[in-house]
């Protein structure tokens, strides 16, 4: 069961995002709470977050919420300059950009 709901949440994830990556994102991070009521989404930036980028992030978390019944989420939109490898990350990354 729990197999299964990870591979629907990836795939909802990837179908959500498709054509919302933009240029400033650097990571994508996803994950839940221990009882499955809570999507949680880390979007990391490369620049301070405008209200366009929280726009943006707010729609690919409706796409996600239509395809799977969470009863709340938690949206965090960082601009981030620490390395990839020293990021809080949840469950899955569903975007990273390449980085020098």
């Amino acid at each position: 069961m729990k197999e299964d709901f990870e591979i629907s949440l990836r795939l909802s994830a990837q179908r959500a995002l498709l054509g919302e990556i933009a240029s400033n994102m650097r990571l994508i991070t996803i994950g839940w709470d221990d009882e499955l009521r809570q999507f949680q989404i880390i979007v990391y930036f490369d620049k301070e977050v405008t209200e366009d980028d929280k726009e943006n992030i707010n729609n690919i978390t409706a796409e996600i919420l239509a395809d799977i019944d969470f009863k709340s989420e938690k949206i965090e939109c960082v601009y981030e300059k620490r390395q990839q490898n020293e990021l809080k990350l949840l469950s899955f990354v569903v975007f990273a950009r390449k980085e020098k």
